[in-house]
């Protein structure tokens, strides 16, 4: 691990420095949790999110929770694949920023409707 931040000049081995704006980038990535959108299982609730329609990159939405039982319309979108680096955000109501990886906000932005809200 020492050789991992050496300042040494060899090209392949990364610098302290370099490390620092990603260091940086993630304690400023805040750690969400949902006290006021927890879930009964019991009701067999999730969280939907609804993806305020955009074109630009920055992507908004506000999550609700709803039971099966009540057959809620959406659609559903599988986020687990690709690299695990969380360096995009989606802004949800009530200035909640959660950190997201890129393959899943470049999903949502083709996803995303011009004009109108889409349920996910």
């Amino acid at each position: 691990m020492g050789a991992f931040f050496d300042d040494t000049e060899d090209d392949d081995v990364p610098k302290a420095a370099d490390l620092q704006p990603w260091l940086a980038r993630l304690l400023q990535t805040p750690v969400v949790s949902y006290p006021d959108l927890s879930l009964n299982t019991a009701k067999k609730e999730i969280r939907l999110l609804h993806l305020k329609p955009g074109v630009r990159k920055t992507l908004h939405g506000f999550l609700e929770v709803v039971s099966l039982a009540d057959e809620p319309k959406y659609e559903a979108l599988s986020h687990t694949w690709g690299a695990s680096e969380h360096n995009e955000c989606i802004h949800l109501s009530g200035g909640v920023d959660i950190a997201i990886t890129d393959n899943l906000a470049t999903a949502l932005r083709q996803l995303r409707h011009c004009w109108s809200e889409r349920v996910l």
